[in-house]
């Protein structure tokens, strides 16, 4: 008991040293990446104005150095991304609930030539252009792991075996694969990739507006790539692999010993964490790879629109 006790406090020890070491990256992030990032992938320059109270105007010029950047506010943004990375919805909400920073308003800088600024947008569309089918991939890759996650917990592997006991191996695989398509069903890629084009696109209107004094009354750029799903298609060996990994030493029988699992599951759940060794690697490999099929299958091409906004400058 004392040996178990030990191996759980050093399990929840490392779990809380990898926590740490995984939250370090963000804070080398430069305030011009975290805003530019959190635009382009999850919220857009209005939406962190309302919550910062700061205006958009004021976080341009902060990103370009033309007033001092505020180390609180670059913090906050760090935070931002990082629930925003790891799915924490609870604290996207308090953090997007509202916050007053006191920022230095004195000009300090000026804007880049124009030239320079549009070498580097020209630069920044292309990047964003490839970015839109990752953006796609990962959503969909988020709600496959999210379901892999909730499978391989102390109460979910419980769950899992129990039920492959009293269903047969086609009942089982089917659900499963069930269970993934609903969740791609879920997902309007067509609305969601447009979401983050208006947000980029409104981003560089602003900047051209604040930098340049140049307005702008551009038409709307409307991605239509049909209706289309991403589906999961598990072959035979596919199938054998997910079913493995579902009952972990055998496809045939599961046999659950009450007393071991309820002793030794919750310091294996924690040590699977920390572990490189994750329950459904293979699984979530195969589909991974299948959505990024997919998204780099679908006709997404915006970037001859965008540069015609560049050249508008």
């Amino acid at each position: 008991m004392i040996r178990n006790l030990s191996i759980l406090l050093l399990s929840i020890f490392f779990l809380s040293s990898c926590n740490d070491k995984d939250r370090e990256s963000y804070d080398s992030m430069s305030f011009p990446e975290l805003l530019t990032s959190l635009v382009i992938e999850y919220v857009d320059l209005e939406t962190i104005s309302q919550s910062t109270n700061i205006s958009p105007k004021e976080l341009v010029y902060m990103k370009y150095g033309i007033i001092e950047e505020n180390e609180d506010l670059t913090d906050y943004l760090r935070d931002l991304k990082y629930s925003y990375d790891k799915d924490k919805e609870s604290d996207i909400v308090d953090l997007l609930d509202g916050h007053k920073f006191e920022i230095n308003k004195q000009i300090k800088g000026k804007s880049f030539p124009k030239e320079k600024y549009k070498e580097q947008e020209y630069l920044n569309n292309e990047k964003f252009q490839e970015e839109l089918h990752i953006l796609g991939e990962r959503l969909y890759n988020k709600k496959v792991d999210r379901i892999l996650n909730e499978r391989s917990s102390f109460w979910g592997k419980i769950k899992t075996g129990w039920g492959y006991m009293f269903s047969s191996k086609e009942t089982f695989v089917k659900e499963f694969k069930d269970e993934i398509q609903e969740q791609f069903l879920s997902v309007n890629i067509s609305d969601y990739l447009q979401k983050r084009i208006n947000a980029y696109v409104n981003m560089l209107v602003s900047e051209h507006l604040f930098l340049y004094g140049h307005k702008e009354n551009i038409p709307p750029i409307k991605l239509i790539i049909g209706n289309h799903n991403a589906r999961v298609d598990l072959d035979e060996e596919s199938e054998d692999s997910f079913l493995s990994e579902t009952v972990l030493d055998s496809i045939d029988k599961v046999d659950i010993n009450f007393i071991s699992v309820i002793i030794d599951g919750v310091i294996n759940t924690i040590i699977n964490k920390v572990s490189s060794d994750e329950p459904y690697e293979n699984t979530q490999e195969i589909i991974h790879e299948q959505i990024y099929d997919f998204m780099n299958g679908l006709d997404i091409w915006i970037l001859t629109d965008l540069n015609k906004i560049t050249q508008t400058l």
